[in-house]
């Protein structure tokens, strides 16, 4: 497991809309890199595992959260979500869409 004092982004939680794959896949690798934990806010939760997988593999925690962002409700269930998870966000990358 890799150590996360010194990086750029150690201690901060990042939510990634789209996180799953793409260029949204690519963002949740760099912040982890870079020490942030993840929230994958998705609705593929195939492809986000493979991601997760990945990203805990290289020491920063990660989630899914089955996310649909064309609905309030199901944003205001990941905020919810990723605030009982990790008690905050301070990251959010709004990549999903089509």
């Amino acid at each position: 497991m890799n150590d996360k004092k010194g990086k750029r982004l150690s201690g901060k939680v990042a939510v990634i809309t789209g996180g799953a794959r793409g260029i949204g896949e690519g963002i949740a690798y760099r912040y982890a890199e870079e020490g942030a934990d993840i929230v994958i806010a998705d609705l593929k939760e195939k492809e986000a595992a493979a991601t997760i997988k990945e990203i805990e593999k290289n020491g920063s925690k990660a989630i899914f959260i089955e996310t649909d962002v064309t609905d309030n409700n199901s944003i205001e269930n990941m905020v919810k979500s990723t605030l009982n998870s990790f008690g905050k966000i301070d990251i959010l990358v709004n990549n999903a869409g089509i």
